[in-house]
């Protein structure tokens, strides 16, 4: 995940992009997400019909405790700088909350290409997200899987991928 993250506003998914999650949604069993991001936020543009996020705004402002938002924290060398990030905010019991640890989790992401989370945001509820990268790098939106089974759905991760790799030139 390397490169600077997109600028401006995230927008809609353009219908092209909207027919790529529908294939996405078909192929796994969970929910299926569209995350975009601005420079320093992220806004969920997409949300499954059948398996919604049970609150996009959590994900919104928590980005230490969701998937897509440690994408985004990842790709940003000075994370701490972002909004809503000085104070890690337990949202569940489950919720990392210490700088250290979260910085070790920012690192596997980093090495492996991917994050996940299970029951930071909601007991029993977890998620993985896949980054979606312009041609020369830059993270501009994330591929979010969510789970009501409270483990990673590492078994939608190949899914994910191939959703993310279909998007990028559609979210570029």
């Amino acid at each position: 995940m390397e490169g600077l993250l997109g600028a401006g506003t995230p927008v809609a998914p353009p219908l092209a992009a909207r027919t790529v999650l529908a294939e996405a949604r078909g192929r796994v069993r969970a929910g299926v997400h569209l995350v975009r991001y601005g420079a320093r936020s992220l806004k969920v543009v997409d949300v499954d019909p059948d398996l919604p996020l049970a609150a996009v705004a959590l994900v919104e402002r928590h980005l230490h405790a969701s998937a897509a938002g440690r994408l985004l924290l990842a790709a940003v060398p000075d994370w701490q700088l972002l909004p809503g990030t000085a104070r890690l905010a337990a949202v569940t019991p489950a919720t990392v909350t210490r700088v250290h640890r979260l910085d070790l989790l920012l690192d596997e992401v980093r090495a492996q290409g991917w994050a996940g989370q299970s029951g930071e945001l909601h007991v029993g509820v977890a998620c993985l997200a896949v980054p979606v990268l312009d041609a020369s790098g830059g993270l501009v939106a994330a591929v979010a899987i969510s789970s009501p089974r409270g483990e990673v759905p590492v078994e939608c991760l190949d899914a994910a991928r191939l959703c993310a790799a279909e998007l990028a030139p559609l979210l570029s």
